[in-house]
Parts: structure tokens; sequence; C-alpha cells
């Protein structure tokens, strides 16, 4: 639907009012001008049949338009209306030779019943001037349109003008005090609240990203100090590998803590990835099933991976390893029987089947942190659960 601006909107049903205005007045002014007309008209008629009822024959002088026919001498075209006349009671009709006459049959003691013809055809004023009083009428209703839209563009030029400042005022500005000491200015009560109401939004989209800047600082700030600690210890673990499972999960530990750390560093910033690298996606996938082996083995699981070579991806490896680890590991730890990795059309899919009690709560943030993260490189991630399997859909382009 194309917009319009309110001063235009205002001033058309301003203008439409004043022509259904003024055509209504039109059509009483012409209708009374009949009526007023075929009124006097009846009066004139009126006073020829009573002077005709009262007058005996051949004292009667009427003017040339009147004519009094005896009821059985009255000419043809007259006489098929008089079965639906009433006396006493005028009506008119146009003749077969196109004469306008108004009729009233009047009762007399000594002659019976005469009919009174009045021929009005000369007498008439409304017909014969209709065509220049119409014209004129169109005359006086565009010049009323243009006075009522003169009328209305003063009237809601100040409104107007009053808006489109505001506006501007509003746009320039992204303090929500700002934006309510602009309400309390206004005088126009709907305005005040719309301005109350942007103000309320503007302030808790501040609110919402401040606190998510807080947020994301916080984490990266949290996971540091750990991740150094890790990286310390695994240094030690490294030059003694006395212990394999503690050196499995420590290293484990720290490559989950570096994803998070660079996953919390992306989310956190509005920069975009750079889209040029082009990286082929089974050496991640396969770095990451020997990473994620150990605890699959501990819990029961299989992974298994069924790419061709050539299915590649774009962006940073960062980004795609964070999204890739996060929906591994909610496989395994979440899911049951062995989980696949297989291609699918313009992505690969992870599936595996449904376990006998899924926690959906433990991967609502994770899903969440995924689906942004998908949104920096273009992927789409897509979740699919029936009775047997969970699919997950990555669209990589």
């Amino acid at each position: 639907m194309p917009a319009h601006s309110l001063k235009s909107l205002l001033v058309r049903r301003w203008m439409a009012f004043a022509a259904c205005v003024a055509m209504l007045f039109a059509v009483a002014g012409l209708l009374l001008l009949f009526l007023l007309e075929d009124s006097f008209i009846d009066r004139q008629l009126g006073a020829a049949a009573r002077s005709v009822a009262a007058s005996s024959p051949g004292a009667l002088s009427l003017p040339a338009e009147f004519s009094v026919y005896p009821s059985a001498e009255v000419p043809l075209d007259i006489h098929a209306r008089l079965p639906f006349a009433k006396t006493g009671e005028p009506f008119e009709m146009r003749r077969a030779n196109h004469r306008h006459v108004h009729v009233q049959v009047v009762d007399t003691h000594d002659r019976g019943q005469l009919v009174v013809v009045y021929d009005v055809t000369d007498q008439l004023a409304v017909t014969p001037h209709l065509g220049v009083g119409l014209l004129s009428l169109a005359c006086l209703i565009a010049m009323a349109l243009l006075t009522a839209a003169a009328i209305a563009r003063a009237f809601v030029a100040r409104v107007t003008g009053q808006a489109s400042q505001l506006i501007e005022e509003v746009r320039g500005t992204t303090d929500p005090d700002r934006i309510r000491q602009l309400a309390h200015e206004q005088d126009v009560l709907e305005l005040r609240q719309l301005l109350n109401l942007h103000a309320d939004v503007r302030e808790a989209q501040l609110a919402t990203l401040e606190n998510e800047r807080q947020l994301l600082a916080h984490l990266a700030h949290e996971l540091r100090t750990p991740l150094q600690s890790a990286q310390t210890s695994l240094a030690v673990l490294h030059a003694n590998r006395t212990d394999e499972v503690a050196y499995a999960r420590v290293s484990r530990a720290v490559s989950r803590l570096s994803r998070s750390a660079q996953a919390v560093l992306w989310l956190a910033t509005d920069r975009m990835p750079d889209p040029m690298p082009v990286q082929p996606i089974l050496p991640l996938l396969r770095s990451l099933v020997d990473e994620l082996e150990p605890l699959a083995r501990s819990a029961g699981r299989t992974i298994t991976i069924d790419l061709p070579e050539e299915v590649m991806f774009h962006g940073p490896v960062e980004i795609a390893e964070a999204i890739l680890a996060n929906l591994l590991l909610n496989a395994v730890q979440h899911g049951a029987g062995q989980v696949r990795v297989e291609s699918a059309t313009d992505g690969i899919v992870i599936m595996n089947p449904v376990g006998v009690t899924v926690d959906a709560r433990g991967f609502g943030l994770g899903l969440e942190i995924v689906h942004r993260l998908a949104q920096r490189l273009d992927w789409q991630v897509d979740r699919v659960t029936d009775n047997e399997n969970v699919r997950t859909l990555i669209r990589l382009d």
C-alpha cells in the first residue's frame, strides 16, 4: 500500500466532505425549486377551479392557459388519467403533444363534473433553465472545493509542520530522556503517547544492548583466566604424559575454552568476518571427531563421517569450528547410539537417534549461540526431531 503524507490525506478527506455537503445542498435546493414551482402552479389551478365551481355558465373568464371541459369531452390523453384522479386534488402530466399541464377535477351543482386543465408549458421556470443552473452549480461546487482545499491546507499546515519537525528531532537523538521531554512539550495527546512509547522502546533497546555487551565482556574476561591456567597445566602434562585420561580431558577443556573465547569475541563485536577464505570442511570435522572421540567412547557413542572431499565452506575457521563443535558435543551428550555426519543438499547433516532422556534445556543457550554465529557466515541451521532421530541440517551457503 503506498504511503501518503498526513497533509494530503487530511486535505483530500476534507475536500471529499465539502463535495458531499455541496452536492447534498445542491440536490436539496433543486428539489425545493421544483416543489415551490409546483406549489405555485397548483395554487393558481386551485383558484381557477374554485372560480369555475362558483360561477354560472358563460360568466366565467379565465386566462388563455386554462381550459374547462365536461368530463365526457376531455381529450383522450387526459381522459386516460381521470380514473386515477381524485376530485379536488390536482395532478400533472405531459400530454401527447409534449405540452406540460396540471389538471384538477371539479364538482359543480348544475353542470356536473368538470375538468380544469392548466397548460404550464410556458410558465415553467426551473426546467428550461436547468442546464444553465447545473453549470452555475458546477462552478459553485468547484469554488467550494477550492475554498475547502485552502481552508484544509491552512488548518493542517501547523500540525504537519509540527509532525515533520518532531520526526527530525526524534531521528537526530537516541536519548530516551530527550524523547520524553519532546513528548511533554506536545499539546497533541496522540503525539505525546506515541513519543512516550518510542522512548520506552528505545530505553529497552539500549538496556538490552548494554546488558549484552556487559555479559559478553564478562564472559570473555572470565574465560581468559581458566584458559591460561589450563594451557599451563597442559604444558606440564605434555612433558610427562603419565595420565592419558587426564591429558585428554585437559586437552578437550582447553580446546573448548579456546572455541568459547573465540565465539564470545565474535559475538561481542560488530565486525563482519571475511568471506573470502575457502576451505574444505572434512579436515575440520575429522579434527573435532578425534578430539571428542574419548568423550563419545565414555558415553557409549560413536561418531562416523561420510563426506566427500570437495565440500567447502567460506569464512574464518574459528567460527565454523565453534558451530560444528557445539553441534557434535550436543549430539554426543544428549543423543543416543551412533552420531553420523553425512552430506546433504547445500551442506551437511548431523544425525543420531533420540536419547531415552533428552534434556532439551541443556542445549538452549548453545543452540542460540550456534544460530547467531551461523548468521555471521550466512549459514542456516535447522534442527528437526522425530520419534526416532534428531537431524541438524547445516546449509553452508
